[in-house]
């Protein structure tokens, strides 16, 4: 594939993923791809109080224990304290929220050196910056896998994947396997009814 085949593709997929956003005006239909624009955006139909708005169906509410009321009975969402009312993020946890509410203002705001992102949140930024840097501080040690990556949790993700390989139980007799020990005793015990079954 050629380097601007790659870009195409790129582009061309993220036009999709915008078309396929759930994020739409139900006024006049048109597809956001962040809560933020479109709340922007649902105010310039002249809907000013949009304080306690659905960011799914855009039904109002007076307050913000109605709307998580209708949250979690209509949109099937789990009960969740707290409700940012600039882009829907919800949480049960205070210091996520204040972490979270942050994102929306500019004071401490830093910037990346390399593009327009900015956070509240130094650590983030640090790893935001990698992908420009192409900085990856974690390795995997796994039989000298080799691994690099950015973030713990892709390094926990990746991991994952040496743990099943580790654990996986291999049928002696056919190519079944599995990681579960009780699922492979039922596989061989099948092998042994079948070879009395053929005895006989």
């Amino acid at each position: 594939m050629k380097h601007s085949d790659h870009f195409l593709n790129i582009k061309t997929t993220a036009i999709k993923n915008i078309r396929r956003s759930k994020l739409k005006c139900h006024i006049c239909k048109k597809r956001f791809k962040n809560k933020i624009d479109l709340q922007e955006h649902i105010q310039t139909h002249g809907l000013t109080n949009i304080q306690n708005s659905c960011f799914t169906c855009h039904a109002t509410f007076q307050t913000d224990t109605e709307l998580l009321t209708h949250l979690s009975e209509k949109h099937k969402t789990k009960h969740k304290k707290y409700l940012c009312k600039l882009c829907g993020y919800s949480t049960s946890k205070t210091s996520h929220y204040k972490q979270h509410t942050n994102t929306h203002t500019s004071i401490n705001q830093q910037k990346c050196s390399y593009c327009d992102y900015t956070t509240n949140h130094p650590p983030n930024l640090r790893i935001h910056e990698r992908i420009h840097t192409n900085d990856k501080p974690y390795t995997c040690n796994f039989n000298s896998c080799g691994y690099q990556c950015a973030t713990k949790s892709a390094l926990r993700s990746h991991e994952l994947q040496h743990d099943r390989v580790r654990n996986t139980l291999y049928c002696d007799q056919c190519s079944y396997k599995t990681v579960y020990r009780q699922s492979l005793k039922k596989h061989l015990d099948s092998h042994r009814r079948n070879s009395v079954r053929t005895k006989y």
